[in-house]
C-alpha cells in the first residue's frame, strides 16, 4: 500500500497537482528540514492556483528573509482590500501544520526581528490601516508564535 501511495503521489505530483505540491512543499521544508524542496514545491503549489499554497509559500519566504517576493506572494490574496482570504488561509494552513510536532526554526526569530525593523511602526495603526510591513510582521509573528507553541 505504501509503494502505491508513493506511486500516486509521484503521478500527482509530476501531473502539476497543486495540493500534491502544497503537501509535498509542507513535508520537505517542516518534515525534512530541505529549505529548497520546499520552497520549490510551494511555489508550485501557488503558481498552480492553489491560495493555500500562496499564502504558506509567501509565509514562508518572509520566514526566510525573502521579504520582497514573500511580500509579492502574499499581496496576491487581495489582503490590502480585504483580509478575509488571508484570514481564512491561515485558518487552513494552520490545521495542515497542526500534526507536524516540531518545525520551529531559530533563523524564523531572526526573520521577524529583522522585518519588525523593517516596519517602524510595527503594528500600529495609521488611519484605521496597519502599514504594509505591520502586515506582513503581524502574519510572520502569528506563525513564529504558533511554531513556538508546537513545541510545548
Amino acid at each position: 500500500m505504501l509503494s502505491k501511495h508513493i506511486e500516486f503521489n509521484e503521478l500527482c505530483l509530476e501531473s502539476g497537482n497543486p495540493e500534491a505540491h502544497y503537501i509535498e512543499g509542507i513535508l520537505q521544508l517542516f518534515v525534512k528540514e530541505d529549505e529548497h524542496a520546499g520552497l520549490y514545491h510551494l511555489r508550485h503549489s501557488s503558481d498552480g492556483g492553489y491560495i493555500d499554497g500562496t499564502y504558506l509559500y509567501g509565509l514562508s519566504l518572509l520566514a526566510v528573509e525573502r521579504f520582497h517576493k514573500g511580500q509579492k506572494y502574499l499581496d496576491k490574496l487581495g489582503w490590502k482590500e480585504n483580509r478575509s482570504t488571508s484570514d481564512q488561509c491561515w485558518e487552513r494552513v494552520k490545521k495542515s501544520l497542526t500534526d507536524i510536532p516540531y518545525f520551529m526554526n531559530q533563523g524564523y526569530y531572526i526573520a521577524r526581528a529583522n522585518l519588525e525593523t523593517l516596519c517602524g511602526c510595527r503594528s500600529r495603526k495609521r488611519r484605521g490601516r496597519v502599514c504594509n510591513h505591520g502586515y506582513y510582521y503581524e502574519r510572520l509573528n502569528q506563525f513564529v508564535e504558533f511554531a513556538m507553541s508546537k513545541n510545548n
